[in-house]
């Protein structure tokens, strides 16, 4: 298919020959404005990153992936591209389907996040989702034991301050907990002041901390790559770290061609100050973690905190996954 065989850095070379030549220097530097946005939207449904305009004094465009789905469809259709033959035909195949935008993102509940996680092996506490006290009861008695964490389920950080994760050492208090939570609307730094109404409670069997850390995965602008960013400091306090002490925070670049490397990931096991057994669980977890953020198309893979329990194991304690809204139509669970 012609569409889709000719590279976005012919159709650049063929239209700074036919249109931006001619004209004033100002009027080359509009045209090559435009038609960098035209090149820069093709090469991002390609997987590479448009950063340089035709003319030196243009320019430079960074925006993300998802921001140019913005841009109006007749903005496509009036591209000069479109003089090469790369038009609308090759937006639905690599790009999704038009109506696609930055807001049709889906951010998962932590539950839900959690089983995506148990499917790819990263190991977490084991919990069950109730929609009501008596429910929340009955998930207490079938997952055992002595202790529980009663956690409300709201797209929003800072629970644990608000009130949002109460720990439960009776059934009663596991009752008592989520009849507080189910029906309300629960106000954390991230909600804004309405809040953000809860109708499901997670009850979790309890967990042996010895260590809390932070980790992560997103798209580092900058670098145009995929980056973990993780610190020792982890835990409810990882904004006031990020502000009063951002060294505690390190990054580390995964190169696309490439993957995750062992290297990459003894660096970021020995930022978090792991033994040698600990950084084996924690090879692997990140391993199947990338391959989580990959495959799911995510653009947002965070665990805050991830533990290390009293007998030494690496444990998911919470886990957040948002998945690129541009992608939706690739993953239809």
């Amino acid at each position: 298919n012609r569409a889709v065989a000719i590279s976005a850095r012919n159709a650049l070379s063929v239209l700074n020959t036919r249109q931006v030549r001619s004209g004033s220097s100002a009027a080359r530097c509009s045209n090559a404005s435009r038609l960098s946005r035209s090149v820069w939207r093709l090469e991002m449904s390609i997987g590479a990153r448009f950063t340089k305009a035709v003319c030196p004094n243009a320019a430079t465009y960074q925006v993300g992936c998802a921001d140019c789905r913005r841009w109006p469809n007749s903005m496509w259709r009036n591209s000069p591209l479109r003089q090469v033959s790369v038009c609308l035909k090759i937006r639905p195949i690599l790009c999704g389907p038009p109506h696609a935008t930055k807001e049709s993102s889906m951010n998962l509940h932590e539950y839900q996040s959690k089983r995506l996680f148990a499917e790819y092996g990263i190991t977490v506490p084991k919990g069950i989702p109730a929609k009501s006290p008596n429910a929340a009861v009955d998930a207490a008695k079938e997952l055992g034991g002595d202790l529980w964490v009663v956690k409300a389920q709201v797209h929003a950080g800072g629970r644990g301050k608000a009130g949002g994760v109460k720990l439960a050492r009776t059934r009663d208090e596991v009752h008592q907990y989520a009849e507080e939570m189910l029906g309300r609307k629960l106000v954390t730094h991230q909600s804004g002041p309405d809040g953000l109404p809860v109708s499901v409670v997670y009850v979790e069997s309890g967990s042996d901390i010895d260590r809390e850390l932070y980790l992560s995965m997103l798209v580092d602008r900058e670098v145009s790559r995929v980056a973990f960013i993780a610190s020792a400091a982890g835990g409810m306090d990882i904004e006031q770290v990020a502000a009063e002490t951002p060294e505690k925070i390190f990054t580390v670049s995964i190169a696309p061609d490439a993957g995750l490397q062992d290297y990459q990931a003894r660096q970021l096991a020995f930022g978090l100050q792991l033994d040698k057994t600990q950084m084996r669980q924690f090879g692997a977890l990140i391993k199947r973690m990338y391959q989580l953020y990959v495959e799911c198309d995510a653009s947002l893979v965070e665990v805050n905190p991830l533990i290390v329990t009293k007998g030494g194991d690496v444990v998911a304690l919470d886990a957040k996954i948002n998945i690129d809204g541009n992608a939706l139509y690739r993953q239809p669970r």
